[in-house]
């Protein structure tokens, strides 16, 4: 669609079929989304575009806006029955991309819109340890702030923390400490 709204009202006047997709899976509505295309969304999701539809990665267009924190078109997706916790084929849902590419704008809006921030992925992993992997501090600080689990440990027997140091990750391991110091503390109060 490369920013073409024109050219997508030419289509859909001729009958194409919106939700066709390429050999990747993917439709017309994951390219105006990757490119980020309002318009041109808008004008494929008002046409009847399936929000839901995923590419070969099991990726919906929603995990495409959540990588590139294109917030307003996220919003839009939700508004138009993206379903928010979908997983891929990996079990990542949006916010587990969102965090692992520090999308913080789009983790804190799909956090405000329901998602699960310790729902966990394939590697029994949540968004907190991708945010912890990846150094995405400012997704870690949310996320941490609206509940996720930093005791959740996954697959490879390690918590957002472990995976923060072990991959040097200095400026979100010392949040993630921060935090487990301040649940140890909190616990003993009680």
């Amino acid at each position: 669609m490369y920013n073409c709204k024109q050219a997508a009202e030419v289509l859909i006047s001729h009958g194409i079929d919106i939700n066709a997709s390429d050999i990747t899976h993917k439709t017309a509505l994951h390219y105006a989304v990757f490119r980020n295309c309002q318009e041109t969304a808008e004008l494929l999701i008002y046409s009847r575009a399936n929000t839901n539809i995923r590419d070969n990665s099991g990726r919906i267009a929603l995990h495409m806006a959540a990588i590139f924190d294109f917030k307003k078109i996220a919003d839009l997706l939700v508004l138009n029955y993206s379903e928010i916790d979908m997983r891929d084929n990996n079990g990542k849902t949006p916010l587990h991309v969102a965090a692992e590419h520090n999308s913080f704008q789009t983790v804190s809006y799909l956090i405000s819109r329901g998602a699960n921030v310790n729902k966990i992925d394939d590697n029994k992993r949540t968004p907190l340890h991708y945010a912890a992997e990846m150094d995405s501090y400012e997704a870690a600080k949310i996320l941490l702030t609206h509940g996720a689990d930093s005791t959740i440990i996954d697959k490879d027997d390690q918590s957002p923390l472990d995976v923060a140091v072990f991959y040097e990750k200095e400026k979100t391991a010392e949040l993630l400490l921060l935090n487990t110091e301040t649940q140890s503390n909190i616990q003993v109060i009680n």
